[in-house]
């Protein structure tokens, strides 16, 4: 037995399968949705058939090298702007009200600690306090932030105290944001400023039937009544649920937090950096270690974002990403004017302390966090950055195109579907905006809707957020031309994707008019009924709507929708040179690869990028062996390096006959006979081959060398194949 999947059970022990995963005889393992103990719940997969095998194999043998109990946990506050967040977070770090009411309003998301016991015995717990701004166009940024492992208080007030131009939002929305990002997270409703007015039990918008929050409580922040029994519950909870927190983490994973922690002021460690001081402090497995520190909020990391560095400082980085939306920096106002949409060379009065190297880096973040996307899509690399294009969705403008009532009345082969979700937040119809903006021609996006091609059929489609006043939870699609089943078929996919953890209830129609429920239509299909009832409560007939049910199969790894937020693909080049050519060489080569990075994704690496004390060998070898372009220096001193020669060149030549990689020589001096060997056969550069010295302007060699780098780096970006 090589796959095992646990998922969705009582689980809450995994030992007798921990044997089976040590020693690798399980290679495929899910067991997400389980009340597991002892492990931290981050290495445990955030949806049905992740795999974790590999994540607890690493986190068991490390914890085996010895181990500390985690006593860090998350305490997450949510809701619109002006209902006593800030307040309530005063009272339970202080214990007390605040002297004075707290009028400054929460902008962006602030961190707050507080050390706490469970019990009068003990453990003491360290709470982690996030107080998330509540204005609208903060929302899409703090889906970066929302962690599954954390107990959410969920605020709501009757008539709270709100600026009109802050667009306000249900309970229900709030909800929807938090089950569809940390699903499984416990939700308390918290009722606050019941000294102004307490009439009503309960938001009047939420359905009735079982309650989805774990305990609904009501205080007043401002005078410090019922903040105890916030406080108490939440204490509560985590004695209720010890696999949240009661767990041992590896001792050199502490160790490397702490190490992190001094180092908070770099703001930012290459990941290369990262493994080598996992390797310092004994870490073994750096993979799962920055996973867990990513997942539980420690740092921020994603593979490709901010040229594959670990965001240390998230502070630095969320007020990076605020600047944009932050009413008192004057930004947000110009973007929204000018309808979500700006150019890198404006980048530069958004963040003027930062270069354009840096500036390149937010965006890249921006958009591999589905924050924003690039309007040229595949082609930014061809564009220098200041004249590439990127737009906000949060910032668009509310009104539709013109295009949208050129739409008008229903065609013929049109199909219409309503996805209807027992609450829905924004963020899907964002979602869906980032993944199909580059599949929109005519560039027909706005704030609730895109129009876009399926380019395989042809078939066009239109989704739309809340399209009727009375639909506040849906998103439509409209379906025009050819390919229709198809075309439906990869849209539900997507949603699956975006959505994963509720399905929508599926109303279809034919005119735009007749709206009948899927679920209807199949079980008059099944029972011979001809006729079904409308949601307007029409009879209408079935058979016209069998169309529906007559849909392709998609193969399980047929890609949907091109994902612009996905791993972003780098070029990684190592370069390799004797030591001797050091200086001026190896510099003057990094200025080229520092010119090239700033228009294109690549990441270079130098042996003195090691630190010292390190394996330097396996570092080598390993970077040697990642990278897609090898430049070797070729000079007599290199020829005359055994390792650079035997190793480093060999390993090169070796990687390109297997197809994966290539060699570059760069012809720094003049060198007898090295043509003569085996790297001789790979065209050098620059070109003419000549070495620096029989150039009459040391400029245009390196200027010849970097354009050849360019080409290579080009063209490994427009493969198909490329990763």
């Amino acid at each position: 037995m090589t796959t095992l999947d646990c998922g969705g059970n009582q689980l809450t022990d995994l030992a007798v399968i921990k044997p089976a995963v040590l020693n690798g005889h399980i290679q495929n393992l899910s067991v997400f949705n389980n009340p597991v103990l002892g492990i931290p719940r981050e290495l445990l997969g955030t949806a049905n058939l992740d795999n974790v095998a590999s994540p607890l194999q690493e986190n068991w043998l490390d914890v085996a090298q010895g181990s500390a109990p985690n006593r860090d946990v998350k305490v997450l506050l949510v809701e619109n702007g002006c209902v006593g967040k800030s307040t309530l977070a005063h009272g339970l770090r202080m214990g007390a009200a605040p002297l004075a009411p707290i009028g400054q309003r929460t902008h962006a998301i602030e961190i707050e600690i507080l050390e706490t016991p469970l019990t009068s015995e003990g453990p003491t717990l360290k709470w982690h306090l996030w107080d998330f701004g509540g204005q609208e166009l903060y929302h899409a940024a703090h889906r970066l932030f929302l962690h599954h492992q954390a107990v959410f208080l969920l605020l709501w007030a009757e008539e709270p105290d709100e600026a009109p131009a802050d667009v306000r939002h249900p309970v229900s929305y709030w909800l929807s944001f938090i089950q569809d990002l940390s699903s499984g997270s416990p939700v308390l409703l918290v009722k606050n400023q019941i000294d102004r007015l307490d009439q009503i039990p309960r938001p009047p918008d939420l359905p009735e039937g079982p309650s989805p929050f774990y305990q609904e409580l009501k205080m007043s922040a401002l005078r410090y009544q019922g903040v105890e029994t916030v406080k108490e519950a939440i204490r509560d909870y985590f004695r209720e649920h010890p696999e949240k927190w009661a767990f041992d983490l590896p001792s050199s994973w502490l160790r490397l937090r702490e190490v992190l922690e001094q180092r908070r002021d770099e703001r930012m460690l290459p990941r290369a950096h990262f493994v080598q001081l996992c390797l310092q402090h004994d870490v073994r497995h750096p993979k799962t270690a920055l996973k867990y520190l990513h997942e539980s909020g420690f740092c921020f990391y994603r593979e490709g974002v901010f040229q594959d560095q670990v965001i240390l400082d998230r502070n630095w980085m969320i007020e990076l990403v605020y600047r944009l939306f932050d009413p008192r920096q004057g930004i947000r106002e110009v973007l929204a004017h000018q309808h979500g949409l700006f150019f890198g060379k404006e980048t530069q009065r958004y963040w003027p302390d930062h270069d354009e190297c840096d500036r390149e880096m937010i965006l890249q973040f921006l958009t591999g966090s589905r924050m924003a996307f690039a309007v040229d899509g595949d082609r930014q690399w061809d564009i220098p950055f200041e004249e590439r294009s990127f737009v906000l969705p949060a910032l668009l403008p509310a009104d539709p195109p013109l295009s949208v009532d050129i739409w008008g009345a229903p065609q013929p082969n049109e199909w219409w579907v309503d996805c209807t979700y027992p609450f829905l937040h924004r963020g899907l119809i964002e979602a869906i905006i980032v993944r199909t903006a580059q599949l929109s021609p005519k560039r027909e996006w706005w704030r609730n809707g895109v129009i876009f091609l399926n380019e395989k059929t042809g078939c066009q489609v239109m989704a739309q957020y809340a399209p009727e006043a009375d639909l506040p939870s849906t998103i439509r699609f409209r379906f025009r031309g050819k390919g229709r089943p198809q075309t439906l078929v990869k849209v539900q996919r997507l949603l699956n994707e975006l959505h994963p953890h509720r399905q929508p209830d599926l109303w279809v129609s034919l005119d735009g008019k007749y709206f009948v429920a899927l679920a209807v239509l199949e079980q008059a299909r099944q029972t011979g009924k001809p006729q079904v009832i409308s949601r307007a409560q029409d009879i209408v007939e079935g058979r016209p709507y069998h169309g529906f049910f007559q849909l392709p199969e998609l193969d399980t790894d047929q890609e949907v929708f091109p994902d612009p937020s996905g791993q972003t693909r780098r070029v990684r080049i190592f370069i390799s040179y004797a030591h001797k050519d050091e200086d001026p060489y190896l510099e003057r080569m990094k200025v080229c690869l520092k010119n090239l990075r700033r228009r294109f994704p690549i990441e270079f690496w130098e042996d003195r990028q090691l630190f010292a004390g390190e394996p330097w060998e396996a570092e080598i070898l390993q970077q040697l062996e990642q990278a897609d372009l090898v430049c070797l220096l070729i000079s007599p001193d290199f020829i005359a390096s055994d390792y650079c020669f035997s190793k480093e060149m060999e390993r090169a030549l070796l990687k390109y006959e297997q197809g994966r990689g290539l060699p570059v020589p760069i012809l720094i001096r003049d060198t007898s006979d090295w043509a003569q060997f085996p790297i001789g056969k790979h065209q050098a550069l620059p070109t003419p081959a000549k070495p620096l010295a029989q150039w009459s302007d040391p400029d245009e060699f390196w200027s010849s060398v970097q354009s050849g780098l360019r080409q290579q780096v080009e063209r490994l970006l427009n493969e198909k194949s490329f990763q």
